[in-house]
């Protein structure tokens, strides 16, 4: 009479367990089936994304000043980074317009309102001040 009973409690028990692995099954299923679909639906186009390269005439006073300044540590924002490097020769007597500049680009990318057409072509006006002074009295970094 054990055996008997031991038996159909394994498989009650047993088919209580195959339910859930079935269920587990099926979704897995499911899942993987959804997956190839959206992965085939996906744009084809795998450049490289570039984010504000082109936003923000910043970049292009960032790229110069990467070659005469200290670089950027990681993690170091650009302001705090102009402020670092405000005092090296080549930057000293652009300090007050990079900090005009700075303040102008983080309007750009992050004040809601963003900057008026006025603002933006005075940014662009401190950016191109800068990067021909720098061209004329810089040194490259060693």
């Amino acid at each position: 009479w054990r055996a008997e009973h031991g038996m159909g409690a394994l498989l009650s028990y047993g088919g209580a367990l195959l339910v859930p692995l079935i269920m587990f099954g099926v979704w897995q299923f499911l899942v993987k089936k959804r997956r190839r679909r959206f992965q085939r639906l996906a744009p084809a186009d795998k450049s490289p994304v570039r984010p504000h390269a082109d936003d923000s005439e910043f970049y292009r006073l960032e790229s110069q000043l990467i070659r005469c300044a200290p670089e950027r540590r990681p993690g170091e924002s650009p302001a705090r980074w102009l402020a670092r490097i405000s005092d090296t020769p080549a930057c000293r007597p652009l300090a007050s317009s990079l900090f005009d500049a700075i303040r102008l680009h983080y309007r750009h990318r992050f004040d809601p309102l963003g900057l008026d057409s006025h603002e933006r072509v005075q940014l662009a006006r401190i950016v191109d001040l800068c990067i021909e002074q720098l061209r004329t009295t810089a040194h490259p970094r060693r």
